[in-house]
């Protein structure tokens, strides 16, 4: 039989029912992706070949993650628009941008339009004033 085909990988499984073995699970889980390096250091320590390092569990827990999240976007992102930024913003020319006093100038406009005027008739521009209304409501 022939070497194996990835020499560095191994499969282990521990007995759980030995206290010692389950103290080695539960260390090896605190590891996370930085198993390799703790094995490594453990067998070279076993060995007499290598200093005991000690290497400190991941510490970093979801509520401390969320911590430090919510203080880098603190700082990093701007404050989000108010509704009432939004919808002035948002509001066509010839109708009013505040939306507690929100009065459709759109009758009085589409009358003053020339009648030859194909863009913009007075049931369209009725139409686009009475929905802008109806979303500020």
């Amino acid at each position: 039989m022939g070497g194996k085909k990835q020499p560095g990988r191994f499969t282990i499984q521990f007995n759980a029912a030995d206290p010692q073995q389950r103290q080695v699970i539960e260390l090896l889980n605190q590891q996370g992706r930085r198993k390799a390096v703790f094995l490594t250091c453990a067998v070279l320590a076993y060995c007499g070949q290598g200093a005991a390092p000690v290497i400190p569990p991941p510490s970093l827990e979801p509520a401390m993650i969320e911590q430090i999240v919510q203080k880098v976007l603190r700082q990093n992102v701007p404050a989000a628009p108010t509704q009432k930024e939004v919808a002035g913003a948002l509001a066509p020319a010839g109708c009013s941008r505040d939306e507690t006093a929100f009065q459709p100038p759109c009758a009085s406009a589409a009358s003053s339009l020339p009648a030859d005027d194909p863009d913009l008739p007075d049931p369209d521009l009725a139409a686009i004033c009475d929905t802008i209304d109806a979303f500020r409501r």
